[in-house]
């Protein structure tokens, strides 16, 4: 995602929360033409995002979820085991 600062350059605190709670803090230091902030969870989901509104006024653009690579592989494994049952059924017939 991109970290914005609408009326000044300054630093946007980021917490990161899972189903445990609090996974970590992260300030990044921002100013009007924007930081890319990315985050990576190992092990646990990431269940919420929270934007520390400090004095300034933060702002949040291009947020993109990417799945990890091993949900992404069994993704498209289990595409390709649909794909396959269904020609085999279409030959049966």
């Amino acid at each position: 995602m991109d970290v914005y600062q609408f009326n000044a350059a300054g630093d946007v605190i980021l917490e990161t929360f899972g189903e445990s709670g609090l996974l970590g803090t992260t300030r990044v230091e921002t100013d009007q033409a924007g930081a890319f902030f990315g985050v990576e969870s190992f092990g646990e989901p990431i269940t919420q995002i929270r934007v520390d509104d400090t004095d300034i006024l933060p702002g949040i653009d291009d947020v993109a979820f990417v799945p990890e690579p091993a949900s992404l592989s069994l993704g498209l494994a289990s595409l390709a085991a649909l794909a396959g049952a269904a020609r085999l059924r279409t030959r049966a017939t």
